[in-house]
């Protein structure tokens, strides 16, 4: 849609212009006028015209001017003057601003016409250019995301070498290669998304090398580097430049990782080079976010390294479980500290090993949890594993089991001076303390007690009734609650076991001496 704007502050000439210029026929489909060069300024703000017609001698700004400023607003928009005034000045202020044509007033349509009708051919020409560049650009997208999905597929076929071929990269042409893993923290929708925001610094980051890229499973961008000179890959200044380029995508944030392969020579070696990128990137589970990881040969002695210490390992292990099942909660933080910075500094240990030393860890909580309860139900394992399969950090694992520790197994401490069975019962009320019909009966049921032994028992071990106790934990959740201003009333009073929002205020008013609105108020 070509878009036409007449700017004049003759309303004879800008209704005439309407009327008598064959639009359509020019193929101008929207047409607009406005009465000065503020007011055209304004509209071009919210409705770029693709062709301006401005006379020159305006009342609040020339069309000089405005022009000017048109230009350095819609540097690709066309501009005709018209002028009553032919002075040597305004055709070399015209020319300047490379305008289409200058028309003398009184206006010859005619005139005007041809050189809309330039301007409009000049339009064309460009979106017909840009149109072929796009679809070029869209050409080469797929032939790179064919390439490597090839190499990912380990399957180099003849049309794979025909694809190299149409992007230059062909083994005649170029003789080292690399791959190259970038891990998104966030999911991404194209690899154009991903070259708008790092392309200028992933360009000053690859170079001198040329290099094809695409997007893999959302969040990994694998780019294969080319070159005829092996020493556009010499690793200092190439490490060097990634940093600077994981450091702005962390400013940006956008952040990184990235796991480099080896230099290989010919592109039938490059699915080694990705291999090796392959190898390194599993050590993002380690270093995370931020970090450059180049491939490099395990070496022979790790292997012994590795025994040795796990054999150390299985002691530490079977000590942490062991604080675990008795609720240890600073010695299962301390020796789970030291498994974790082990695990992190060594670099001894693989993701699969590690994930599985924190699934006995995080079973044994789960167990503990379940026997402290009396609960004859064995830990999901499977939920347990899915877990900590969606976690993809280290560091996210550790912090993980630290907060259960911290969460599950503090409870403990609540047993201090009662039984098993009042220990049970006090999870319990925590549990279940916004069910209405939660009452002495319900609770002696749940561990196989008359109401009278477990009233008796509770009261001896606790100090309070079961009511009691169960009236404590409702207040003590409503003053939360009562900190959400989004929530009324009443569905504080239904998340607290009560159905009775007037009965719930008179419950509250005895414990704390204020009805909840006053409580609210206070607090805020």
């Amino acid at each position: 849609m070509i878009k036409v704007l007449i700017v004049d502050d003759e309303t004879t000439t800008r209704n005439g212009l309407l009327k008598y210029v064959h639009w359509a026929a020019l193929g101008a489909e929207e047409i607009r006028t406005a009465s000065g060069g503020e007011e055209a300024l304004r509209l071009c703000e919210s409705w770029p015209p693709d062709i301006v017609i401005s006379d020159i001698r305006m009342a609040d700004l020339d069309g000089v001017t405005l022009c000017r400023k048109l230009r350095a607003l819609l540097p690709e928009c066309h501009i005709i003057f018209i002028s009553g005034y032919a002075d040597k000045e305004n055709l070399l202020a015209a020319f300047s601003l490379s305008a289409i044509s200058f028309v003398e007033k009184p206006i010859d349509i005619s005139e005007l016409e041809k050189a809309i009708a330039k301007a409009v051919e000049l339009y064309r020409k460009k979106s017909e250019s840009e149109e072929m560049k796009e679809s070029l650009s869209k050409k080469r997208a797929i032939l790179e995301d064919a390439v490597i999905r090839d190499l990912c597929n380990g399957n180099l076929t003849e049309n794979t070498m025909d694809n190299c071929s149409s992007l230059g990269i062909s083994e005649n042409q170029k003789k080292y290669f690399k791959m190259v893993i970038f891990r998104c923290k966030e999911q991404v929708r194209s690899k154009r998304e991903i070259l708008n925001l790092i392309g200028g610094s992933l360009e000053k980051a690859l170079k001198p090398a040329e290099w094809v890229c695409s997007l893999r499973d959302g969040n990994r961008f694998l780019v294969l580097l080319y070159s005829e000179k092996k020493d556009s890959f010499f690793r200092e200044p190439f490490q060097t430049r990634m940093e600077v380029l994981l450091k702005r995508a962390e400013e940006s944030g956008f952040p990184l990782f990235c796991a480099v392969g080896s230099v290989v020579s010919g592109f039938s070696d490059a699915l080694k080079s990705l291999k090796h990128a392959e190898m390194a990137e599993q050590e993002f589970f380690f270093r995370g976010y931020g970090s450059c990881v180049f491939y490099k040969k395990a070496e022979s002695s790790a292997i012994a390294a590795d025994h040795a210490w796990s054999e150390r390992y299985r002691k530490n292990l079977e000590n942490l479980k062991n604080a675990i099942r008795e609720f240890d909660v600073e010695k299962a933080i301390k020796l789970e500290r030291e498994v974790y910075l082990n695990m992190q500094y060594d670099r001894i240990w693989n993701m699969a090993r590690v994930k599985d030393v924190y699934f006995q860890l995080f079973y044994t909580i789960e167990q503990a949890e379940q026997t402290v309860c009396h609960q004859d139900a064995v830990p999901n394992g499977e939920e347990i594993w899915k877990k900590i399969s969606a976690i993809p950090l280290l560091e996210e694992l550790h912090e993980e089991y630290q907060e259960m520790v911290k969460m599950r197994l503090n409870r403990h401490g609540e047993r201090c001076g009662v039984s098993d069975t009042v220990f049970q019962i006090i999870q319990r009320i925590k549990q279940d303390y916004a069910r209405e019909d939660l009452d002495i009966s319900v609770l002696a049921d749940s561990v196989y007690l008359t109401p009278t032994y477990l009233s008796n028992l509770f009261k001896k071990e606790t100090g309070y009734t079961i009511g009691q106790y169960i009236t404590l934990i409702r207040i003590k959740m409503a003053k939360e609650f009562l900190q959400d201003k989004s929530l009324k009333l009443y569905d504080i009073a239904e998340k607290c076991g009560y159905s009775d929002q007037n009965y719930f205020a008179r419950i509250f008013k005895r414990e704390e001496g204020l009805t909840p609105s006053e409580y609210r108020k206070k607090r805020a």
